[in-house]
């Protein structure tokens, strides 16, 4: 069996690029030939890409054989089109509501001719992302062919594009009404794809959920906490060696005296003096030696203003008040990370101007009163942050289970909660916002395993307020004999990997999505 899966963008960072590259990966364990056809120019680097094609007129009139994985990278003139706006390297790049017709439709047909020639190989099943583009790409590319293929609904596309620009709706349409089935992660995002589709009915018997997964093998308990930080460390080192362009002592402008606007612009033209994408080149300098008594609070996603760490970074002085042993570590890259350092500097040095104008740029944290929680934090305290920049999964899954608590508290609607299942997966608590998708994950861990209820906030309304009382909470359920004594909180981290792999395993999700009712 053939399987080729569309994805315009990459295969690593966050979100559909780490379900493309999942659910690909299982397939290829799972036996089948899998070609991946996307816009990630560095997948070669990637351990589970067996065959790489950059261009056109280089793919092979073979497919791949199976129990092997091969990515094509077609050729779109270097115009990539995006749901909300972020760099990619080598690439011109436009949201899709600022694109012209003549540039939609020559990035439909350019792409589309990729996948004829892949057609060519013996497809049995195509497997689109996202609402747009990519659904209306196979739609014209199997014209005159009895190939099926299948959507997976992600939320961005739907959100920023369809929701918002409804003109762009067409080109959703003419691939979802030809779909032989379009998947939901979560009740959330059914909920969304009947609501922003509305005015269009021919395609709402098809909608099935089948929630993301995790990597069982990639984030598992941790057996001894101190080799893990060990591991981190040296893999750190090895990547930041590869990769030494990420960001290293930057000290932040003052902006306190300018417009929002300017201040947001300056920020994020700072952010693209290095590679975001990138660990941070100081890190090892910026990392102390963690204690056993020192639970970690960790963040891991995006830095965007609709993640909700803006008014995380802001919380931090009431939570060390109410626990002064935690650490942060904050992982992730994104157009925000300038406004989330020039937090960091304003809570260090006692600048509340500076905070409150890094909260207002961009809109980055708005959704928390900032002079109410703010103070100058301690030598100690602010030595208890840290910001890692971009991890690959090799080098998070050894950071990941030090952690005791990992928060999701994204204020946008999210397709599902993927971080929480991750963390539960290395035994780590998810503490997430109660809506959307991550709703759908935290009731499912409410059902599985009642006494948590306790322990989520499950009023959005009153997430950040509720926030640092209910860390204290997580933390002293989870070390009833004190910081020392980690044996409870290791007993109850194999509870919840338990509960993730039953349920969202990436094997037991790729074969789910497989079958067709």
């Amino acid at each position: 069996m053939h399987i080729v899966m569309v994805h315009g963008y990459l295969l690593r960072g966050t979100g559909s690029n780490i379900y493309v590259a999942n659910v690909s990966e299982i397939w290829r364990e799972l036996g089948y030939a899998v070609t991946v056809v996307c816009q990630d120019r560095k997948a070669f680097e990637l351990d589970f890409v067996d065959e790489f094609i950059s261009g056109t007129n280089l793919i092979p009139k073979a497919p791949p054989h199976p129990g092997e994985f091969r990515v094509v990278v077609p050729d779109i003139n270097n115009l990539l089109p995006v749901y909300i706006y972020d760099e990619y390297e080598g690439y011109t790049v436009k949201v899709i509501p600022e694109m012209s017709e003549e540039e939609i439709n020559t990035h439909i047909k350019l792409t589309a001719e990729a996948l004829k020639k892949i057609t060519a190989q013996g497809v049995d099943l195509f497997f689109a992302n996202h609402a747009m583009l990519s659904p209306v790409i196979v739609k014209r590319a199997l014209e005159n062919c009895d190939i099926p293929y299948k959507i997976k609904i992600h939320g961005s596309a739907m959100e920023f594009v369809a929701a918002k620009h409804p003109e762009f709706k067409k080109y959703a349409y003419e691939g979802l009404n030809n779909a032989q089935e379009i998947i939901a992660g979560s009740t959330h995002i059914k909920r969304r794809i009947l609501n922003v589709f509305s005015d269009n009915k021919i395609f709402r018997n098809k909608i099935k959920i089948v929630p993301p997964g995790m990597n069982e093998n990639v984030f598992n308990l941790c057996p001894n906490p101190f080799e893990y930080e060990k591991r981190f460390l040296e893999l750190a080192k090895e990547e930041i060696g590869k990769n030494p362009d990420g960001r290293k002592n930057i000290s932040v402008p003052d902006i306190t005296k300018k417009p929002a606007g300017e201040a947001h612009k300056i920020l994020t033209e700072l952010g693209n003096t290095y590679n975001q994408r990138s660990i941070d080149a100081d890190l090892l300098e910026k990392w102390k030696p963690w204690q056993k008594e020192e639970p970690i609070i960790i963040y891991s996603g995006k830095f965007l203003q609709t993640k909700g760490v803006g008014e995380l970074i802001l919380l931090t002085p009431k939570i060390f008040e109410l626990q002064n042993n935690v650490r942060f570590v904050f992982v992730g890259f994104g157009s925000y990370r300038e406004h989330l350092e020039a937090i960091i500097t304003a809570l260090k040095t006692g600048n509340l101007e500076l905070a409150q104008k890094a909260a207002e740029a961009g809109n980055f944290a708005l959704n928390i009163d900032v002079k109410k929680y703010f103070r100058k934090l301690t030598l100690d305290e602010a030595g208890r942050i840290t910001v890692t920049g971009f991890l690959n999964h090799k080098l998070l899954s050894k950071l990941l289970p030090l952690a005791s608590i990992s928060v999701m508290p994204s204020t946008f609607p999210e397709a599902f909660g993927m971080v929480a299942i991750e963390a539960m997966s290395a035994g780590v608590f998810p503490l997430t916002n109660y809506h959307s998708g991550m709703k759908d994950v935290t009731d499912n861990l409410i059902k599985a395993i009642p006494e948590t209820e306790k322990l989520v906030c499950k009023n959005p309304d009153l997430f950040f307020e509720e926030l640092p009382e209910k860390i204290v909470q997580i933390l002293n359920f989870l070390y009833p004999d004190g910081f020392a004594d980690d044996s409870w909180k290791n007993a109850f981290g194999r509870n919840l990997r338990n509960f993730a792999v039953n349920n969202y395993s990436w094997k037991n999700i790729g074969k789910k999505l497989l079958e067709h009712n």
